[in-house]
């Protein structure tokens, strides 16, 4: 009963919003055990640390948290990483050995505050005793140069939330007993996680089984989690509040959710802020009689969480010998938000008053992050994707780990994901016989979509081709296609050319480039082995 809602990890993203909105003070203190891991960049970014033991699971990731369209984090069972690309490049910045006592099906949670801060949570078993009731806190403020390393002592340490923090001092934590336990303890730090202290008690009668805290200042708090009782309790979501930085906790009266029946199983997630401004999301289990599914509702607040309001209910229904998942949800501000069941994708660009259907995604998607109302990344059980226009379409990535290609399974009958085919498109010019300038570009709207194609393909490098058509007047007219293909190369993209000459190939003629970049009106390869730089106009002449 409790899988069908307890989806911890999908909170990252929600909380990781909260915490660019908010900046709090709490004094509070608390010893407890501290330890450094010194480690200079080149000792745990270097992939020949982790490679010994390196596998499937080590390579294929948990969850992501982007910063930016280009600078980001991610996780996977064993590492943490960091890009500066958009996702092609990952670099493993966690101390070697870091996670080697970490009790198998555990699994590590983080939050990335910005570029520099970042808090990892791992339940550990530290020798000779066997017990799971310890959990570790690792904390950066360099970017992962360097790690600090804090121990909780809790009976409820079999499992974490990920740590929420409102800025690089004050943040909170949740940590949970074994499965099917209701023991569930909160700590709080004002230190940036080198000491922690217990606040006070949860009620755990109030919410048996809980999903999660999220806090909007330095006293008013929320614990979602789930209702197993919602068939009895007329479709009531449950929700407690702290008004005193977590000391005390109360249950907070919510509307019933609209459209649930006697047939609802119901499910809370921690609210996510903007100001004054919040969202709290709010699941649905549709069980049978009716036909299984899930619905999701966002229930809103304009006065800080002191009342809350539904939106209207989307739904998707569940064939009947599937498992019933929660949707994965990304909150990226109060406007937008995405919501995915599988490969069942929706979308609101006004608070969840209204959702709409997204075409279906290539792969069932665990993980969804958006920076903005069009770039956003995903995350299925074997690959990367990316999306430049809000979810309709994606793309792999085939992603890099400290130097090292990660090729994932090829996708099961994909469903189309961007330009038809292979190709990018192509582009034509024309050229004067005898002409000592370059070629000129005959005038095409559509031009453009085809490089941005090009440009996206090599940041990603999955494989596109765009062409480039010449068209020499003269006393007989000569076609030059000039191909350029995005490949692997020695850890890191490349673009192989090729010519062909009025239909016939030119062998003498191939080479490769290092990289392309639009610079204003022209598209440029460079570091090409034989031509040095090659420059197409991108603009045709008035």
């Amino acid at each position: 009963m409790n899988d069908v809602f307890y989806n911890l990890a999908s909170l990252d993203k929600l909380r990781g919003r909260l915490t660019k909105k908010n900046i709090i003070s709490l004094l509070i203190l608390s010893v407890l055990t501290i330890a450094l891991f010194p480690a200079s960049t080149a000792a745990f970014a270097s992939s020949n640390v982790r490679e010994s033991n390196a596998s499937a699971t080590d390579n294929t990731l948990m969850s992501i948290h982007m910063l930016d369209k280009t600078h980001g984090w991610a996780m996977t069972q064993s590492s943490v990483l960091k890009t500066a690309d958009g996702g092609l490049h990952w670099q493993n910045v966690i101390p070697a050995g870091a996670f080697n006592d970490v009790p198998l099906g555990s699994t590590p949670q983080g939050t990335f505050l910005n570029d520099q801060d970042a808090w990892v949570v791992i339940p550990v078993v530290i020798p000779p005793d066997t017990a799971q009731d310890t959990i570790r806190v690792l904390r950066t403020t360099d970017g992962g140069k360097s790690w600090q390393n804090s121990i909780i002592h809790t009976s409820a340490g079999s499992r974490s939330d990920m740590p929420h923090f409102l800025n690089p001092s004050n943040g909170w934590l949740q940590t949970f007993g074994q499965a099917g336990s209701s023991d569930s303890t909160i700590f709080y730090t004002t230190d940036g996680g080198l000491h922690w202290n217990e606040p006070g008690k949860l009620n755990t009668k109030d919410i048996p089984y809980a999903s999660g805290i999220s806090f909007i200042d330095n006293q008013n708090g929320w614990e979602a989690g789930n209702n197993p009782t919602a068939a009895i309790d007329n479709a009531q979501p449950l929700l407690e509040v702290t008004h005193d930085g977590g000391k005390t906790w109360q249950s907070q009266s919510l509307p019933a959710l609209p459209g649930a029946d006697k047939s609802a199983k119901l499910s809370t997630k921690p609210p996510v802020f903007f100001g004054m401004t919040g969202l709290l999301p709010v699941s649905d289990q549709i069980i049978p009689p009716k036909t299984p599914g899930i619905g999701l509702d966002l229930y809103v607040t304009h006065n800080g969480g002191q009342t809350w309001t539904p939106t209207p209910l989307v739904t998707s229904n569940i064939p009947g010998n599937k498992k019933l998942m929660p949707f994965t949800i990304d909150v990226m501000d109060m406007q937008h938000a995405w919501a995915i069941l599988g490969t069942d994708l929706y979308a609101t660009s006004n608070g969840g008053q209204s959702w709409t259907k997204l075409p279906s995604a290539p792969q069932s998607i665990t993980e969804l992050n958006f920076v903005d109302a069009n770039t956003g990344w995903a995350i299925t059980p074997t690959n990367l994707l990316h999306t430049t226009d809000g979810g309709h379409t994606w793309q792999p990535i085939n992603y890099f780990i400290d130097g090292k290609l990660i090729t994932p399974p090829p996708i099961a009958n994909p469903k189309p994901v961007g330009s038809s085919g292979k190709d990018c498109g192509f582009l034509l010019y024309g050229q004067a016989a005898g002409a000592n300038t370059g070629p000129t570009l005959l005038p095409d709207p559509g031009d453009q979509p085809h490089v941005a194609c090009f440009l996206q393909a090599f940041q990603q490098c999955v494989p596109k081709t765009i062409s480039f058509v010449v068209d020499s007047k003269g006393p007989t007219t000569t076609t030059t296609e000039n191909d350029f293909s995005t490949k692997p190369q020695s850890g890191s993209c490349a673009i192989s050319k090729n010519v062909n000459v009025n239909m016939k190939p030119q062998p003498n003629k191939a080479e490769t480039c290092a990289r392309v970049a639009q610079t204003g009106t022209n598209l440029s390869f460079i570091g090409c082995t034989k031509s040095g730089t090659i420059t197409f106009p991108l603009v045709a002449p008035k």
